[in-house]
């Protein structure tokens, strides 16, 4: 029951904070890692209330609101540190891929300058 309560406080955050934005907001209710963030909340709610599972959960409310808010910040900012990521690997493969085709452009100018070179001296 506890946990419930600590969760549902969590859970009516987001809804309330991502409400005009349905799939930020179902992102975060379907985290993987919500779970362990809500059981770390109440992990030390009942340290500071000496394990009592009879605690007024009301008056940590900020707090776990507060924890709700940590953590949707965190997992906003690691997909879009993770799409980053990926625009800048596809960037570095297409200037990888614009090099070695420019390298192989250089090696055939050369070679056509060698074969025009021998043919200009009569073959020698």
């Amino acid at each position: 029951m506890f946990s419930a309560n600590v969760e549902k406080i969590f859970d009516n955050w987001i809804q309330i904070k991502f409400a005009h934005k349905n799939d930020l907001k179902n992102f975060l209710l379907k985290h993987e890692r919500k779970k362990l963030v809500i059981e770390n909340t109440c992990y030390q709610i009942l340290r500071a209330e000496n394990y009592n599972v009879l605690a007024d959960i009301n008056k940590y409310k900020t707090v776990i609101e507060s924890c709700a808010n940590i953590f949707a910040k965190v997992a906003l900012e690691h997909v879009e540190k993770s799409m980053k990521s990926k625009i800048q690997l596809q960037l570095e493969r297409q200037e990888h891929d614009r090099i070695k085709d420019a390298e192989e452009h250089m090696k055939d100018l050369e070679k056509e300058a060698l074969s025009d070179n021998l043919t200009s001296f009569g073959g020698f």
